[in-house]
């Protein structure tokens, strides 16, 4: 497959996300293909029964047939079930947690996954609906923080021909059909009946998205030595903070993974008087000076919960 020759595989650990659907099996078997004996990463989610059982079975037969090392994680229900919960969204952090853990602990692994073409144009729109900025609307990006996505440019007609024509196997999800998730309704109802008057609607969302993520990458070098600077000394200036607009306010805590209302608290920090300070993550972040903003560890404890102190404490 020409997507996944195009990419650097050398000294890499990979780590391929199958979940017995046909994206993920159609990848494993392009990595095969070109030589390549990844490791395998199977999630179950425990939420279909049998279903379930019977995805982690093929993946786990798949591997053993080709002689790869396979994972195998059981997501406990109490995660993905409970009111309030969103499914999609809880799975999703529990795949990005696991990631993020296993890379921690093997920093030569890099995770591989099976997001393709049009997945990249579900999250626009997604984003678009949501109000998502230039990182929202710039979307899944083919390699960034050890997570590899080489399909980005498949689109799931291609993968379905490619599987088909090398008879491989794969589950289909049948919550897939269903529309009560809004990715769910864009890939099976809005798009499909966009396709007939826009047939070139793909192609110009992916060119656009690929524009953002240029421009965020441009952002990134510019707030780059303050994120260093703040790293090491755990201080900024409240005069390039002013400086800076809203994307490049984002931009710089997203890089300190600090949530995304935080760039108010620092606006708000940084137009307040002396002493006026909020929580964030395990950090006291308050302005020392009239020139700086400063950090200061408070603690192990994460609180997500933050509050302004002036001369006397009250909670926003």
């Amino acid at each position: 497959m020409q997507a996944l020759a195009g990419v650097n595989w050398r000294e890499r650990r990979l780590l391929v996300a199958c979940s017995g659907g046909i994206d993920s099996m159609v990848l494993l078997h392009g990595l095969l293909q070109i030589g390549l004996k990844p490791e395998v990463l199977h999630v179950n989610y425990q939420l279909r029964g049998e279903d379930s059982e019977a995805d982690q079975r093929l993946v786990e037969e798949t591997a053993a047939h080709h002689r790869l090392k396979i994972h195998v994680h059981r997501c406990p229900v109490t995660v993905t079930k409970g009111e309030g919960v969103n499914l999609q969204a809880a799975a999703r952090d529990f795949r990005r947690k696991l990631f993020e853990e296993w890379i921690a602990r093997s920093p030569r692994h890099v995770v591989v996954v099976a997001h393709h073409a049009d997945d990249q144009v579900e999250t626009f729109f997604l984003q678009l609906l949501r109000g998502g900025g230039t990182y929202g609307l710039g979307g899944m990006h083919p390699e960034r923080n050890q997570v590899i996505r080489p399909l980005l440019t498949i689109s799931r007609k291609d993968i379905l021909d490619y599987a088909q024509l090398h008879k491989i196997s794969w589950r289909e999800d049948k919550s897939n059909a269903e529309t009560a998730y809004l990715r769910n309704l864009l890939r099976n109802k809005l798009l499909p009946g966009l396709a007939p008057e826009h047939p070139h609607l793909k192609e110009h969302v992916l060119l656009l998205m690929r524009l953002f993520r240029g421009k965020q990458q441009e952002i990134e070098s510019e707030i780059s030595p303050m994120v260093d600077s703040w790293n090491q000394s755990g201080e900024l200036r409240i005069e390039d903070w002013l400086h800076w607009d809203d994307a490049q306010r984002l931009a710089f805590t997203r890089k300190l993974d600090w949530p995304a209302w935080t760039v108010t608290r620092m606006n708000e920090l940084a137009a307040g008087g002396v002493g006026n300070r909020f929580l964030v993550n395990d950090q006291t972040i308050w302005k020392r000076n009239s020139s700086y903003i400063k950090a200061v560890i408070r603690g192990r404890e994460i609180q997500w919960d933050f509050k302004i102190e002036r001369s006397e404490e009250r909670r926003v």
